[in-house]
């Protein structure tokens, strides 16, 4: 169960970056209750999303998005990674951003989980960054087949922002015998916080600029009409709910190799103040991703 425990705790890094719930694999699985990690390990790892959402959003420009990465876990509990994004759509496929994390995750009881993880990205090009920093608490707490917990990053750059994350899942496994016996089922419901800005965490700003005709730092000039929302004095401030997130992860496990296929729905909520509301619909699309532990 080694595997296991380690590619789901490196997913979790990588939905750090583009997972609407980015806590999404913080399962419920006690296999890290009685057996140790002993020796360090790294992980190689890639996922595909048919859509490319943050918070909920991507200013009514659709694109795919493919995430590798390289990720090192220590015995004691220190890790860190490195990540990369493309996103393209049917015309082409462009490199983003590469993302460095470092991190420390342990446990507090055999059930009491947290994780402390700062990060920067690189943006290429590097003016398409509006948050660049990330240092990110979480923890969580599994009660059999369930697990509860939060997140909350703080995001330094150009501007600052801030995100916090409420959710719970989940995890069954499928079968006992044969195939079934290596497949599990995490679904998990997630409700996240955050700025106005906290999609340029993980989105370039000419995604915004694209699908608005507007730049990020003039769009308070030239609002469209009529306002969706009364504006307030600054709403990169205003904090609160931005999307509510339903997935249904399916893990099949073989040997060091962990798949996980998913269908997502989110549903954006509006801040009172952020500009382009109407953009943004619910969306349902499919995640895919695969690992290998050494």
């Amino acid at each position: 169960m080694k595997p296991l425990f380690t590619s789901l705790f490196f997913a979790f890094l990588m939905g750090q970056l583009f997972a609407q719930n980015p806590d999404i694999n913080r399962l419920p699985d006690t296999s890290f209750q009685t057996e140790q990690i002993k020796t360090a390990s790294w992980t190689i790892s890639t996922a595909l999303n048919s859509r490319v959402l943050s918070a909920g959003r991507d200013y009514g420009s659709s694109q795919f998005g493919v995430f590798p990465g390289v990720f090192y876990s220590h015995p004691i509990g220190l890790n860190a990674g490195l990540s990369g994004s493309m996103y393209g759509d049917s015309a082409s496929l462009s490199y983003t951003q590469s993302n460095l994390s470092v991190g420390f995750a342990g446990s507090l009881t055999s059930s009491w989980r947290y994780s402390l993880t700062f990060s920067h990205t690189f943006f290429h090009p590097a003016e398409e960054g509006l948050l660049s920093n990330g240092i990110g608490l979480s923890s969580d707490l599994s009660f059999g087949a369930f697990n509860v917990g939060t997140s909350f990053t703080a995001m330094l750059g150009e501007e600052n922002g801030y995100r916090l994350n409420l959710f719970s899942s989940g995890y069954w496994a499928l079968g006992q015998n044969g195939f079934l016996a290596n497949c599990a089922i995490g679904p998990s419901l997630s409700g996240l916080f955050g700025t106005e800005n906290i999609p340029f965490y993980t989105l370039p700003l000419t995604q915004f600029e694209r699908a608005t005709g507007v730049r990020w730092m003039e769009r308070e000039k030239k609002l469209p009409s009529p306002t969706p929302w009364p504006r307030q004095e600054s709403s990169s401030t205003i904090f609160g709910l931005m999307s509510i997130n339903l997935a249904v992860p399916i893990y099949y496990y073989a040997g060091n190799w962990t798949f996980n296929l998913s269908p997502n729905l989110v549903i954006p909520v509006p801040l009172p103040g952020e500009t382009y509301t109407e953009a943004q619909s619910n969306s349902v699309f499919f995640s895919f991703s695969f690992s290998r532990q050494f």
